[in-house]
């Protein structure tokens, strides 16, 4: 999750792919958690993202905070 934040972030491989090919790879995509989410599902990584799970324990802070820069969704 990190190397995702990562590659979102300019000079990374992910961001130069939001390069308006498709709806899902618009510019400006990387700053949300539903930009990227449709990014990933539109295919812009080079493997499936498939069968992953993801836990919360409740109660538990993992201390980790995969995408620190994210900007709040428009509301629509």
């Amino acid at each position: 999750m990190l190397e995702i934040d990562r590659q979102f972030h300019p000079g990374g491989i992910l961001h130069q792919r939001l390069n308006g090919s498709s709806p899902f790879r618009m510019p400006g995509m990387e700053r949300t958690v539903r930009g990227r989410s449709w990014a990933i599902h539109d295919g812009i990584m080079d493997e499936p993202w498939d069968g992953l799970q993801i836990y919360k324990m409740i109660g538990a802070d993992a201390g980790l905070n995969t995408f620190p820069d994210r900007q709040p969704e428009e509301q629509t």
